[in-house]
């Protein structure tokens, strides 16, 4: 014997409201000393949590622009917040740069953009003034 159909209940019209009205979206630019990892530690929204609420939108970019994350507010207390991941996109330059070479760009606030090696640190180029100029003068040294 099949199973009986159950009813469809439709959405009741108060339920639906704009988007705006129910949270609000924020953009942070994340510093180069603050680990992305670091976002999804509670503590780390401590003094800004009361500027959140429930559902809350948090678009991510880095000083260098390698990558968009979107991450939503789960809660928010008086002295901490937990935010979920519901996208990290990373960028195909620093994809492909990923793992081929000991170099990368960096973007500094006062250099523009810099060209560091991983392994030390060691500043390379400095004052390039795209990451697109970083990049070309990573293929035209990475051999060195």
């Amino acid at each position: 014997m099949s199973e009986p159909t159950k009813a469809v209940l439709p959405i009741k019209t108060t339920a639906l409201t704009p988007a705006e009205q129910s949270r609000n979206v924020h953009r942070i630019t994340l510093e180069e000393r603050v680990p992305y990892e670091h976002l999804f530690k509670p503590a780390t929204w401590a003094h800004i949590a009361h500027d959140f609420g429930p559902d809350d939108l948090i678009e991510v970019v880095p000083e260098d622009r390698s990558f968009f994350a979107l991450l939503i507010v789960r809660e928010v207390g008086h002295t901490a917040m937990v935010v979920e991941e519901l996208l990290h996109k990373k960028f195909k330059d620093e994809a492909m740069l990923a793992d081929s070479t000991d170099l990368e760009p960096k973007y500094h606030p006062t250099e523009k953009w810099r060209v560091t090696r991983k392994s030390d640190g060691e500043v390379l180029a400095r004052h390039l003034p795209t990451k697109q100029a970083a990049l070309t003068w990573i293929g035209e040294n990475s051999g060195r």
